[in-house]
């Protein structure tokens, strides 16, 4: 298959998101066999690429949707100091030739000072349709700015199905590490992945989103993405979106799949968000059980963590646009394994950590999926 052909089989893969295995891009060979496309379309409109693109000295945009049931474009945006009284938009749309104006509103959502905020651009004219794209501009520029493609929703919420969306920040992470997190996280019923800013890992359920963020402080980087995730979840039509880090796996006690553990605790309401525990798993202590090590995984070598409780959380978010408070889920039930050094703090003692194999119920088929992710020969060259 000539790389060109393969290319473009692979892009229509991971646009529409039939429901298949992962296709890893090589680095150096683009002539992987690519899963062929037997469902119809899931996700229209989710791999639209945005782009950071600067308004002002301070003010960058990167993405816009559609609200459908309040008639104006969020935009996700990064700026310390705009002002709605000295930004202006202009939204396009498919069978008018000319931009129409439309207001602006700030909506801040300041988060120790990283600035982050989204930015509305509501139409002056109702009944006009959707629009296309947008632009953000101030009055003395002599253009109108850099068009941003607008998603619309497709049907979120909608389905009785839950889907869950999971997104990565762009941290390093080795091929094996990534295929592992990918593989497990499925596993457990997650349905499709977004990737920021790491095109080396694409495929049919994997969608890799640009991200050229001028900024390099994570604290600035975090919010941003994790609200583009939701946002982009939303337009994709699934149920809930969560946004982690490579070493961070969503690990339930009893449950076989989120699907059954979200739909038992939100019952027939889908505009409920939840709250999971982060638990530290230290990477200082290695597990004994060599057997295990099919793969470069830290939840399979890492079994020690501290005994006290977290106070801190992750959000599952809800993609209803009027979703409501999110509820705790207690640790008992499903927490987040986050694997980092435990001895940072001089003021930590060996009584302070317990062993916790609860992972290691997965051990059987995480070990059968691993093995058919390898035996397909996905993982990128290095």
């Amino acid at each position: 298959m000539s790389s060109q052909k393969y290319g473009a089989k692979l892009f229509k893969a991971s646009y529409f998101g039939a429901k298949c295995s992962f296709v890893f891009r090589r680095q150096k060979s683009k002539d992987s066999e690519s899963c062929s496309v037997n469902n119809k379309a899931r996700y229209p409109l989710i791999n639209i690429p945005p782009s950071w693109q600067r308004v002002t000295d301070s003010l960058y945009v990167y993405s816009a949707y559609w609200m459908e049931d309040d008639g104006y474009v969020k935009t996700v945006a990064v700026d310390s100091s705009i002002s709605a009284d000295s930004l202006f938009c202009s939204l396009w749309y498919a069978d008018i030739p000319q931009p129409s104006k439309g207001s602006v509103a700030v909506e801040s959502e300041e988060l120790r000072g990283t600035g982050f905020l989204y930015i509305h651009c509501k139409p002056s004219h109702v009944n006009i349709g959707i629009p296309i794209a947008t632009s953000f501009y101030l009055e003395k520029d002599s253009s109108l700015g850099v068009k941003i493609p607008v998603l619309r929703s497709y049907h979120a919420g909608h389905s009785h199905n839950v889907s869950v969306i999971i997104c990565t920040t762009p941290e390093y992470v080795t091929n094996s590490e990534a295929i592992g997190h990918l593989a497990y996280h499925q596993l457990i019923g997650v349905t499709s992945f977004i990737i920021y800013g790491q095109p080396q890992f694409q495929g049919v359920n994997v969608v890799n989103v640009p991200w050229n963020f001028p900024f390099p402080e994570r604290q600035r980087i975090s919010p941003a993405i994790e609200a583009d995730c939701v946002l982009r979840a939303r337009a994709a039509g699934a149920t809930y979106a969560i946004a982690l880090s490579w070493n961070e796996y969503l690990v339930p006690r009893y449950h076989r799949s989120l699907h059954s553990l979200f739909t038992e605790y939100s019952g027939s309401e889908k505009s409920i968000g939840f709250e999971i525990m982060r638990v530290d798993f230290c990477t200082e202590f290695n597990n004994s059980r060599e057997g295990l090590n099919y793969l470069d995984m830290l939840p399979l070598r890492k079994t020690h963590r501290k005994a006290e409780k977290s106070m801190k959380y992750v959000s599952v978010h809800s993609t209803s646009e009027h979703s409501g408070d999110k509820q705790k889920i207690s640790e008992n039930i499903i927490s987040l394994h986050q694997y980092v050094s435990c001895f940072k703090n001089k003021r930590f003692r060996k009584g302070r950590i317990v062993q916790d194999p609860v992972f290691h119920r997965f051990d059987l088929d995480l070990k059968d999926a691993l093995t058919f992710w390898l035996s397909r020969d996905v993982m990128p060259e290095t």
